[in-house]
């Protein structure tokens, strides 16, 4: 395995007004960690007023910013790419630049198993009559911006099967286009690509993807209970609530008729939720605890959730504790998963099911008939980090 033969650090802080009291440093590269990567620690980064860039260069001219403290902790490690025999590292700090947190339809950090039936991922855009059909998924108006990427570098973790991607796919540094795993039909590219080839389309691939997966928090303050039924349906017309698993009312159909937070603190598997299309309904919801594992999140499929309605109106978030996430809704699904620490299992191996939105998990495994359509409006107006 070869290494950089020498690796200098250099850290630069570009300073503005209103610079935190400890400045921020980069500590000196790891090696061994992971294949064409180095580790560093960056510290006292956790100004949220301004955003801080490792980058790396291999001629001390031209910078590549390579990851945030918006995806760290504090004081946490970083891993970088070293792509060159000689790497040098600064960092950077600007003004706090958003950046989407849905950019990709699928997105994981570790194993990408598509090898479901008719697998197929593509994109649209809810809010370009263009690529929709009254902010739906219109198949005869697609777009090829189904991009799927991973994390991983373990070969063997990437299996697209015999799916159908409209987009790009993205693997982890130092991975090989050999590594990963497509069947005789599988096919990536674009639509003219993917309607009369097979196997990836030159320039659709990368194997230099990296990205680091931050926590979820829960919101701060939030009533403690959720309303009465009434004829066995808990209405919420706004605000944020915090409650536990075991809240008498949690497992009660829930119609959502105005912007609402709900979040809960352990498993969940919610018997019905409807988010109604007027009075700018939505629906964030928070599932698990910030601390431990085993909590697992359920979307059966006797319920239906946002239809019709856009992705953006309905966002799931996973917090650590969340382990498992399983979807077997053949009604459909519509919205938008953020869940890093989950295994999630999409899908139900005895009919199709439709996702119109995009997901972020530890690792996706696809069953069944599954189509997954990325709506690129949430890269718009969806949240951003």
């Amino acid at each position: 395995m070869h290494w950089p033969a020498a690796i200098t650090v250099c850290l630069v802080i570009l300073r503005f007004e209103s610079l935190a009291a400890d400045n921020p440093s980069l500590s000196a590269p790891m090696f061994g960690i992971r294949p064409g990567a180095a580790q560093l620690s960056l510290t006292n980064s956790s100004d949220t007023n301004f955003q801080y860039v490792v980058q790396t260069s291999s001629n001390l001219q031209d910078w590549v910013s390579v990851t945030t403290n918006f995806a760290t902790g504090p004081d946490s490690p970083v891993t970088v790419p070293a792509p060159t025999a000689s790497c040098f590292y600064r960092l950077m700090q600007i003004p706090h630049v958003s950046v989407p947190m849905f950019r990709y339809a699928i997105l994981t950090s570790g194993n990408f198993n598509g090898e479901a039936n008719n697998f197929l991922v593509d994109s649209f855009d809810s809010s370009n009559p263009l690529y929709s059909t009254l902010g739906q998924y219109n198949a005869l108006l697609r777009k090829a911006g189904g991009d799927v990427a991973t994390d991983s570098t373990i070969i063997g973790d990437t299996n697209s099967g015999n799916g159908i991607i409209y987009g790009h796919l993205y693997t982890g540094i130092g991975t090989t286009e050999e590594s990963i795993q497509i069947g005789p039909n599988g096919a990536v590219g674009s639509t003219m690509w993917n309607t009369t080839n097979i196997g990836i389309q030159p320039g659709y691939w990368s194997g230099s993807f990296y990205i680091n997966f931050p926590d979820v928090t829960g919101p701060s303050e939030g009533t403690t209970s959720l309303p009465s039924p009434s004829n066995g349906v808990v209405t919420l017309k706004g605000g944020t609530y915090v409650v536990p698993p075991n809240d008498p009312n949690v497992g009660v159909p829930l119609l959502i008729s105005a912007p609402t937070t709900l979040w809960v603190q352990g498993s969940y598997s919610p018997a019905a939720i409807t988010i109604a299309v007027t009075n700018s309904a939505s629906l964030a919801l928070y599932v698990g605890g910030s601390s431990g594992s085993g909590n697992r999140l359920t979307l059966s499929a006797s319920y239906i959730v946002n239809q019709p309605g856009i992705a953006r109106c309905f966002q799931v978030y996973g917090l650590p504790s969340l382990s498992s996430l399983v979807m077997n809704n053949s009604n459909g699904f519509v919205g938008a998963i953020y869940a890093p620490q989950a295994n999630a299992m999409l899908g139900n191996s005895g009919s199709a099911t439709d996702f119109s939105g995009a997901i972020v998990a530890k690792t996706i495994t696809l069953n069944g008939h599954f189509s997954f359509h990325f709506d690129e409006n949430l890269k718009i107006n969806g949240p951003f980090f």
